[in-house]
């Protein structure tokens, strides 16, 4: 038989329960998230600049036309006035004569003429010894006379106008003669 051996050594007493851990500091903590994939916005970014340059091109080209604008137009003291005396219609013309100009002499070709038929405006013309003037699908023939010959309106200086379809009842026609920036400085209204 065996012998028996050395006695065992005493086995350390198991705890019951294993010791409580102690709790964590701070507040608990949530699980963790990547955080989203970052987006570019390269197109975003493109329409605003360009958008930018736009207004500023825009801005700028504004500046530069009010800026020139001032130069080319003479809004000052030596603007002309001009004034007409009556208007005669007889068949399809009517004649006046220039009254009056006031301010300084500049060249005909200075000027531009048009016409109003009630609201409607034609398209300016320069003013020279014959011009056309289309206002909606009327046309109108004007001659200007030089009197003096000097090369400038003056007065007694002659308009004659021809509605080339004859003028119509009740209608109010205004010849205007316009300044360098097309604003009017003289004009003569009748009515057929």
């Amino acid at each position: 038989m065996a012998q028996p051996g050395p006695p065992q050594a005493p086995q350390p007493a198991i705890p019951p329960y294993p010791p409580p851990y102690p709790p964590p500091y701070g507040p608990p903590v949530s699980p963790y998230f990547p955080p989203p994939p970052k987006t570019t916005n390269v197109a975003l970014i493109v329409i605003v600049v360009v958008i930018v340059v736009v207004l500023v091109v825009v801005g700028l080209a504004a500046i530069l036309y009010l800026m020139v604008g001032g130069l080319l137009t003479d809004g000052g003291p030596n603007r002309p006035f001009v004034s007409f005396g009556p208007a005669i219609v007889s068949g399809t013309d009517v004649s006046f004569q220039v009254g009056s100009v006031t301010g300084r002499s500049v060249p005909i070709g200075t000027y531009s003429v048009n016409l109003l038929v009630n609201t409607t405006a034609g398209s300016p013309r320069p003013l020279a010894t014959s011009f056309t003037i289309i206002v909606g699908l009327d046309t109108f023939t004007g001659t200007f006379t030089d009197n003096d010959g000097s090369g400038t309106l003056t007065a007694r200086d002659a308009f004659r106008i021809t509605a080339n379809s004859g003028w119509r009842m009740g209608i109010t026609y205004q010849f205007e003669v316009l300044w360098t920036d097309l604003s009017p400085v003289g004009f003569r209204t009748w009515t057929a």
